[in-house]
């Protein structure tokens, strides 16, 4: 069984010695500045999906900024603060809030009962 975790990270249900995953995100991690044997720790600690989502998200911190706008200076403190505090991604957490606003707001503007809206205009 196997789970896409985004990013081009998937998992399965494997032990992580016995998959790719575990080196694609050993490399990942290499890139955005965190140490082979910081990213192995963690990854035997946490899990390898745990420590996937959060590399994804450090990825999009480094692109986009972090939420104070300073650089991550440290990223190996940044994953496992994430790790610890288990951070999510805002971006797409605001992403479906707006979504489901939306679907609210069009269920609302529908007539709740367009059966009785003839009755009474009759």
């Amino acid at each position: 069984m196997s789970a896409f975790l985004g990013h081009g990270v998937v998992v399965s249900s494997a032990t992580p010695k016995d998959t790719n995953a575990e080196k694609e995100l050993v490399a990942k991690a290499e890139a955005c500045g965190i140490k082979k044997a910081t990213i192995q720790k963690h990854i035997k600690r946490k899990g390898l999906p745990a420590v996937a989502e959060q590399i994804n998200n450090l990825e999009q911190a480094i692109t986009e900024g972090n939420k104070n706008g300073k650089p991550i200076v440290n990223p190996g403190a940044w994953l496992h603060t994430a790790l610890q505090e288990g951070f999510v991604d805002s971006k797409a957490i605001h992403e479906k809030e707006q979504v489901a606003k939306k679907v609210k707001a069009r269920a609302s503007r529908r007539d709740p009962a367009p059966h009785l809206s003839k009755i009474y205009l009759a």
